[in-house]
């Protein structure tokens, strides 16, 4: 009889060999190690995010499109600006860099609407230091309780056909007693189109007929929302909003798909270098500027007039206040057209060429770099009390009368 020592294998089909234990075992071990990587990743992002909002690192991207204005700050963004200056702030729910403000005013309450660029905006100072903020100070100053509100609906890089439809659109939403719009050196000018790059020329613009009437386009931004940046953007829209490490990001992703034209480029070298000349010998620019084109003048003044007109169905005066002779720049055409207008249209015209050459050497503390420094906007505060003052009595008469008899009080002490 033949002995069996060893029971007999039986055939298990269902039951691993060695071989696929091994190999399910490893794939095991790179899905954790995958799964391992992605929470590092995760959480190194998410500390590094924590870190940028703490440090205000990535703020700086906050414009969006605007299918009316072509771009326009995004409601709530908190921001950080180093580009010039510094300054840590935020947009409101209706995207400007004031407080938070609503439509409807308090009885005996009496509004100033700032209309501008990033002069009016004032990102390169703290809000507490712009000169909005400090000419409401100014207007409540001595009073028991607080009269006046100056609203900023400055935006940078906005002209004059955006800054007439964000006064059209929004600031007389918030019924203003007063608005008072800024231009600066070269607005005329702006009016030329320009080649279509990024998001900032993605503009609305104006023609004007035969009759001086205006006919409103917004081609230039129907055009670039179809292309590939508006669609990164839109695909980013969330975000560009709410992500500081993003912020760095996209801002990297601006400048690399942003290419200036050979012409616009020639342009910015003669004007930084015309800038550092002057810089350094303390004289203006000598930049010539091109003539200004009969057809841009009628466009300027029918722009205007129609600003005007819009202020006037709610009984709203309506002021100009140009800046010139900043870093130099100076086009007398420009000026010269812009102050015979508006004498011409009964708009009250507040020339700021006089006070920043009178100021710029006065005091070692810059009166501004590219745009005002704190001391600037403190003499543009004080140059507008003064203009208000005298030119709408009736609007403004108690924030005169407080501050006559603290001048008296001083010249008598």
């Amino acid at each position: 009889m033949q002995t069996i020592d060893k029971a007999p294998r039986l055939n298990q089909p269902n039951q691993p060999n060695e071989s696929t234990t091994g190999s399910a075992a490893r794939k095991r071990s790179l899905l954790l190690t995958a799964m391992d990587c992605v929470v590092s990743v995760v959480l190194v992002l998410l500390v590094l995010e924590l870190l940028f909002t703490i440090a205000g690192v990535g703020q700086e991207e906050f414009l969006k499109y605007d299918p009316i204005l072509g771009c326009s700050p995004m409601p709530g963004k908190k921001l950080t600006y180093r580009s010039e200056g510094f300054s840590r702030s935020s947009f409101n729910s209706h995207g400007m860099r004031d407080r938070e403000v609503s439509k409807s005013k308090t009885p005996g309450t009496l509004r100033v609407a700032m209309l501008g660029d990033s002069l009016t905006e004032a990102l390169q100072v703290n809000r507490d230091e712009s000169f909005s903020y400090l000419f409401e100070q100014k207007l409540n100053s001595g009073a028991e309780k607080p009269k006046y509100e100056v609203l900023n609906f400055g935006v940078g890089s906005y002209y004059l056909p955006q800054k007439y439809l964000r006064l059209k659109h929004l600031a007389l939403d918030f019924k203003p007693d007063l608005v008072i719009m800024e231009m600066r050196t070269g607005e005329m000018l702006e009016l030329m189109p320009k080649p279509l790059s990024n998001l900032i020329s993605a503009r609305p613009f104006f023609l004007v007929d035969g009759n001086d009437k205006l006919i409103e386009s917004h081609a230039y931004q129907l055009q670039w929302n179809g292309g590939k940046e508006a669609s990164r953007m839109r695909a980013t829209a969330w975000l560009r909003e709410h992500s500081a490490l993003w912020g760095v990001f996209g801002i990297g992703m601006q400048r690399l798909l942003t290419k200036p034209t050979a012409f616009s480029e020639m342009k910015l070298q003669e004007q930084e270098a015309a800038q550092k000349k002057a810089a350094e010998n303390h004289a203006p620019i000598d930049f010539k500027f091109v003539a200004i084109d009969p057809y841009l003048k009628r466009l300027t003044k029918a722009l205007i007039l129609q600003a005007k007109e819009e202020c006037r169905k709610q009984n709203c005066p309506m002021a100009i206040m140009y800046f010139t002779g900043m870093r130099g720049l100076q086009n007398p055409e420009e000026e010269a057209f812009l102050e015979k207008t508006a004498k011409e249209l009964g708009i009250p015209f507040l020339n700021m060429h006089k006070p920043v050459e009178q100021n710029v050497h006065s005091s070692k503390e810059p009166l501004y770099i590219s745009h005002f420094a704190p001391r600037g906007h403190r003499m543009v505060a004080d140059e507008l009390m003064s203009f208000v003052k005298k030119t709408y009595p009736d609007l403004f008469s108690d924030a005169a009368k407080v501050s006559n008899a603290k001048e008296r009080t001083k010249n008598a002490l």
